[in-house]
């Protein structure tokens, strides 16, 4: 497994996380990533926003004669998807993760399993998943269209 992008830190919820982003990370908003839950396993979650801040550029900060220090910080904001459970439902979390666990990139396996995207052969082509540009989406004509209108 690749290493982690980030570590959540604060008050976390059932909705959403915060998370310090490792220096080397390179994910953007819209991106999927997973956390592994002692409860739950797996649970994809996705970005929603970035920020970033740098404590010396703070209005206070820059009245003063300090030196320059490189303080930095990209701080995401991830919503919760969920985890998929033994008879294959996607359930929320009833368990908030707990802070200083590691995000990691989420791989397209478990992106497919809990957004219940097929492959190939499973409808019409719609294009790639925005977030993860290497999973394509079909869709299920007969799905769409199965009841009475």
């Amino acid at each position: 497994m690749a290493g982690d992008v980030g570590l959540i830190f604060g008050e976390v919820g059932h909705r959403d996380f915060n998370f310090l982003l490792n220096d080397n990370s390179e994910v953007s908003k819209g991106d999927y990533v997973k956390v592994n839950h002692e409860t739950y396993d797996w649970v994809l979650c996705q970005i929603t926003s970035i920020k970033i801040s740098n404590e010396f550029y703070s209005l206070s900060a820059m009245k003063s004669e300090r030196e320059v220090k490189d303080t930095e910080r990209r701080i995401a904001t991830a919503k919760i998807i969920g985890f998929v459970d033994e008879k294959g439902i996607l359930r929320a979390p009833k368990i908030p993760f707990k802070p200083g666990q590691k995000v990691y990139a989420a791989d397209s396996k478990l992106i497919k399993t809990s957004l219940g995207l097929k492959g190939k052969g499973n409808g019409i082509y719609l294009g790639l998943l925005e977030g993860h540009r290497g999973t394509p989406v079909y869709l299920n004509p007969n799905k769409l269209f199965q009841k009475h209108v």
